[in-house]
């Protein structure tokens, strides 16, 4: 029995230490796909509910929403709402971080950049950091250099671009299909729960959940507000509307909730 028990203990310990291995920038690239080739730009019109166009420069986009496993790896907390019971046959730290604010995720980003990359390749600035009683970032003063090539926040632009298949005129309504069954968790399908990322059909460039599972931080703020941008519909929606790719949706920066989360993108 005492053998048994330590052979249990020695592999449960084995399990932990490689789901939360620090990454690699090999591991974390190839995640990832191009969107727009660098070098390349491409104006587009009305992106982000603005009005005339925009200038997009190359850049990729995560295949997936950034997990459980990834952002714990980094930062050494798991600060997600679903911590346990996973949907039959699914990975626990496969689902997507959620509970987060928009400066704990830029601050991710930095973290990251920085663990694989360097800290010379960071996007943003962030100074005056404070802190709630949970850890959670709840104030800061962040600025964004989009011509860094570290881990960001996609933009609205960007965003909505690689949710239409990297098309400015989308093929479907949602990310990947006219039927949102078919790419992604809401209410009617997810067992009201967030669920393991990659498991619906991915869009053209092979990108997944960008419709529903978690809602996805952009990198937009409005300074006039102090709200942030955020994509794609969340596992708890009723309405379709909400996991269209043109729909958005507003929140204060400092605001977290059990069905947010995030999605990385670079610049080429």
């Amino acid at each position: 029995m005492k053998a048994k028990s330590f052979c249990l203990c020695a592999l449960f310990a084995a399990e932990t230490l490689f789901a939360f291995a620090v990454p690699s920038a090999s591991t974390v690239a190839q995640d990832f796909v191009t969107v727009i080739p660098s070098g390349q730009t491409v104006q587009v019109n009305n992106f982000a509910g603005t009005i005339g166009s925009q200038t997009i420069k190359g850049f990729s986009i995560s295949k997936f929403e950034v997990t459980q496993d990834l952002y714990n790896s980094v930062m050494g907390s798991n600060p997600s709402s679903f911590k346990n019971n996973p949907a039959a046959g699914e990975v626990q730290g496969r689902r997507p971080v959620e509970n987060i604010t928009w400066y704990d995720a830029v601050f991710f980003c930095n973290q990251l950049t920085a663990q694989t990359l360097g800290a010379a390749a960071q996007c943003y600035t962030i100074n005056d950091v404070k802190r709630d009683s949970s850890g959670k970032i709840v104030s800061a003063t962040v600025t964004c250099d989009l011509t860094k090539t570290g881990y960001r926040l996609p933009t609205q632009a960007e965003w909505e671009l690689a949710a239409g298949g990297g098309s400015q005129l989308a093929s479907y309504m949602y990310s990947g299909s006219d039927d949102v069954n078919a790419v992604a968790w809401y209410y009617f399908n997810s067992e009201n729960k967030t669920r393991e990322v990659g498991k619906k059909k991915p869009n053209e460039l092979g990108i997944y959940d960008m419709s529903g599972n978690v809602w996805e931080w952009c990198n937009d703020l409005k300074s006039t507000n102090g709200k942030c941008a955020n994509r794609g519909g969340g596992y708890a929606g009723t309405d379709t509307m909400y996991y269209e790719i043109t729909n958005r949706n507003w929140d204060p920066a400092d605001f977290s909730n059990f069905y947010l989360g995030m999605r990385l993108a670079r610049t080429l």
